[in-house]
Parts: structure tokens; C-alpha cells; sequence
């Protein structure tokens, strides 16, 4: 059984307004492919359209449990877009996840899995370096060592590089030694959580509309908005922004953003962990409650009942005097 959510949303107004333009029910919303990996188990929602990688929305899923079946399970085809080992692949932050496919090297994707962020990917990695895939590599902040090593320094993609929150000291070395032609992405910086000192003091290069998806940007977005427009994809950025949400509530009362907007930013709201909360008391119930039917169904399998049965009546027992309890 899966275990089950109840979300409680932190800003009531908003909420009313995002389930008004959803015709009160946020399962109409399309949340049509999802992938939920737990420390053991896998759970998967299929339904149709395009795969937003969303872990709030819990209805209609199917949860697969893996203890033997590893290597299977890697080979389970989604029944939308694509595999779903391509899709363990980019589950960077799951240790488990990154053990299970040390374990079948043969379904590793390079590319995704040279972005995982714990150090058993990294040791790996490091084992085969002809594997390395350097653009995506380059934002693994777990990789840093690697990459301020001067051998690699020609492998770097800098471009990349910028939204990596740990490389901030190559990165300000490389603008100062080259201002101009030193392949920064501002737009990819822009975006990087640990960029914003380094943003402030370089106001003319940042892209405002990518600032608005940095969970530490809202107080430079607080000091520039005056001198920027707020455009539909800048607002839907804001909507995403776990940090952002006060803003985007601030500036939805002062009519900058109107209800269509929160229309149009009504996935990016629903994908905002801040939006939520979890009530974790009604989760330990549920959870509680699925392990007793766990231990139900294998106290009283039909084996176990039948062995108990003959038992009683080898002893001496009757029939309909037998009780299980």
C-alpha cells in the first residue's frame, strides 16, 4: 500500500484562488507522470500527457517494492515517455538510488548520473574517468575538488560551472582574470543560490527573470523589481521559488499579478514545497495502519491458519471449537 500525504497549504488566500481556477479540485490539475523514491521502494504514477516531476500529489499511485527485484526493476518501461531507469538516473540527491545503479553499472546514463550529489557516485565516477561527461559534471557541487584539479581545467564547461553553488571561487577568479571572453553564463548564475554577492556587486549582468527562480534571491528581486517588468514567465518563476512565495502573494494583492497570472503559474505553484505542509501525525497514522495489515496478512496466511487448524485437531480438537485468537 502507498503510504498517503494529507498537504495543508501555508497561504490560505493564495490557495483559494489557485483551486477556484481549478474548479476547486487540484486533482484536475495535470499532474500526469511521477516518480516518488523513498529510501526502499519506488513509486510511480502514471496518467497522461507530458512527465512533471512532482512528489506532493499522491492520488492514483502505484507503489513497487523492491527488495529482490533490482535488476527488474530497472527494466520497467513508464507507460508514457521513456524508462524509468532513465529517470533513476537523474535522482541526483537518492544515495539509494545511486547504490542501485553502482550495483547495475550497465543501467547507468552517464550524462545524469555524473550530476549525482553524494560521494559513492563521485568515488565511482572517479573509477571511471573515461565515462566523465564534463558539461554536466561541472554543476555537481561534490565534484569541485576534481574540478579546480588544473589538469581538468580545460575540461571544464563553464558555461555549466554557473550553477554550481560551490564553485563561486573559480568563478569570480575567471571574471576578474577575463571580464569579457570568460564563457559565464549570467543567466545560468543568475539562478545559482550561493552567486548572490557576487550578483550585487554585478547588478548590469544579471538576468532578472532567472533571479526569480534563486531561493536566495528575493531580497536583490525586492531591489531591482522597480527598474524590470514582471513578465509572464518572470512571475511563473517567482511562483516556483520556495522562497518566493510572500512576494508573489505581496505583489498578487497589489494587482501586479492578476488572477490569470496565477492561472497560467498554477503548475508552477503546485510544484512549490512551500506551498505545503505535511501533516506528519495523520502520515504515522496511515503508515501505522499499513504495517498492521502487513502483519495481518502474513500472521494469518491461509498457510499458517491451516498448520495452526491441523495442529488443534491432531491434538485432540474440534473443528468449529477452533479459534485463532
Amino acid at each position: 500500500m502507498a503510504t498517503q500525504s494529507t498537504i495543508i497549504f501555508k497561504y490560505a488566500e493564495l490557495k483559494a484562488e489557485v483551486e477556484r481556477t481549478s474548479r476547486g479540485d487540484f486533482s484536475t490539475l495535470p499532474r500526469d507522470f511521477m516518480v516518488i523514491i523513498s529510501d526502499n521502494s519506488i513509486e510511480i504514477r502514471c496518467n497522461t500527457g507530458k512527465p512533471p516531476l512532482n512528489y506532493l500529489s499522491k492520488s492514483g499511485i502505484t507503489k513497487i517494492r523492491l527488495a529482490d527485484m533490482h535488476a527488474r526493476l530497472l527494466n520497467i518501461q513508464c507507460d508514457i515517455y521513456f524508462p524509468l531507469r532513465f529517470y533513476l538516473n537523474t535522482c541526483k540527491d537518492n544515495l539509494w538510488v545511486t547504490k542501485l545503479l553502482i550495483e547495475n553499472p550497465d543501467k547507468i546514463f552517464w550524462p545524469d548520473f555524473c550530476m549525482h550529489e553524494n560521494q559513492e557516485a563521485i568515488d565511482f565516477i572517479m573509477k571511471n574517468p573515461h565515462q566523465i561527461e564534463w558539461e554536466p559534471f561541472s554543476s555537481n557541487p561534490l565534484a569541485i575538488e576534481i574540478l579546480r584539479d588544473p589538469s581538468n581545467q580545460e575540461k571544464i564547461c563553464w558555461d555549466v560551472l554557473c550553477l554550481n553553488p560551490a564553485a563561486m571561487d573559480m568563478i569570480e577568479k575567471r571574471f576578474i582574470e577575463n571580464p569579457v571572453d570568460n564563457g559565464l553564463n549570467f543567466s545560468k548564475l543568475s539562478r545559482n543560490p550561493s552567486a548572490i554577492e557576487f550578483l550585487t556587486k554585478h547588478q548590469e549582468k544579471i538576468s532578472f527573470d532567472d533571479l526569480c527562480a534563486n531561493p536566495n534571491g528575493i531580497p536583490l528581486i525586492e531591489q531591482m523589481m522597480e527598474r524590470h517588468h514582471f513578465t509572464g514567465y518572470t512571475k511563473y518563476l517567482l511562483a516556483g521559488n520556495p522562497n518566493g512565495l510572500q512576494l508573489f502573494e505581496k505583489l498578487w494583492k497589489e494587482g501586479i499579478i492578476s488572477n490569470g497570472d496565477i492561472k497560467d503559474c498554477r503548475d508552477s505553484l503546485y510544484n512549490n514545497e512551500s506551498l505545503f505542509e505535511l501533516d506528519y501525525v495523520k502520515m504515522s497514522k496511515i503508515r501505522t495502519k499499513n504495517i498492521y495489515y502487513e502483519l495481518i496478512e502474513k500472521a494469518l496466511s491461509p498457510s499458517r491458519v491451516d498448520k495452526w487448524l491441523k495442529y488443534y485437531i491432531d491434538n485432540g480438537g474440534k473443528i468449529e471449537e477452533f479459534d485463532w485468537i
